[in-house]
């Protein structure tokens, strides 16, 4: 099984920014980041504020953030249209050209954000979070950040790869890619709505991770999937059928071990 690691790497200061900016806007009902730069070693973020945040707030901040990352809140990933995306979560920093599908990564109820970037597996994955410093100028608090104890974090999610959608980078191959199946890709919007569509009901949540079909008397779809059943969560095969008429059937639904 292979790790993007360069993409990996970025996932617990990723979701810690979405901690924080969560944490802005509970504390002071302001707008996310509209500036932020995140890295590894050393982050930044810009808010739209009344006037500078007190110590003690500064010190609230980092305490909250840190006691929402200790209780390993999961992270999870679902697909939804941008009309309904809208009741959800802020669109206001989405591109013109933004797809009507959108990528809403959730930390439990604590936050939901429309995004495409790599994220841990639950919020006790990012390690600790981290002040450095921060200024007030013309309304705009900029804070400056990192995750300390980032080793630590890493090696807790690439020593879990089966469970966390973000460092996987393709699928067991030599178990299910055989026969006529072309090699696992990106799914297309409309596959994506396919499986939405065909799994809608079941008790648990599947997102896809990449798509394969096979040609027989119509169309096999494989899809390789995060699921997420209460507690249970990993990854798992979606098998979709469309038959010469197009109609589409749910075939099976298997849980990787």
């Amino acid at each position: 099984m292979e790790l993007d690691i360069k993409r990996v790497s970025k996932s617990p200061v990723h979701t810690a920014e979405h901690l924080l900016n969560a944490t802005m806007t509970k504390m002071f009902a302001c707008p996310r980041s509209r500036n932020a730069h995140v890295e590894r070693k050393k982050c930044k973020c810009d808010y739209s504020l009344a006037e500078c945040p007190t110590p003690e707030q500064v010190t609230e901040i980092e305490v909250k953030i840190n006691e929402v990352i200790k209780e390993a809140i999961p992270v999870t990933v679902e697909f939804m249209p941008k009309a309904e995306a809208s009741s959800v979560v802020d669109l206001s920093k989405l591109p013109e050209d933004a797809s009507d599908t959108l990528r809403i990564v959730r930390i439990g109820s604590y936050d939901a954000c429309a995004c495409i970037g790599a994220h841990v597996g639950n919020t006790s994955e990012i390690g600790e979070f981290k002040i450095l410093s921060h200024d007030f100028k013309d309304g705009v608090w900029r804070v400056r950040w990192k995750v300390i104890n980032f080793l630590l974090a890493l090696i807790m999610i690439t020593s879990c790869a089966p469970r966390s959608e973000r460092v996987i980078a393709t699928p067991p191959q030599e178990r299910h890619m055989t026969g006529a199946y072309t090699d696992q890709r990106e799914p297309s919007e409309e596959e994506v709505a396919l499986l939405r569509n065909v799994t809608d009901g079941q008790e648990m949540a599947i997102t896809p991770l990449s798509v394969s079909t096979q040609v027989v008397a119509g169309l096999n779809y494989k899809f390789w999937c995060r699921y997420q059943d209460g507690s249970d969560y990993g990854h798992c095969w979606v098998v979709i059928y469309r038959d010469l008429q197009g109609n589409f059937s749910l075939t099976s639904i298997t849980k990787e071990e």
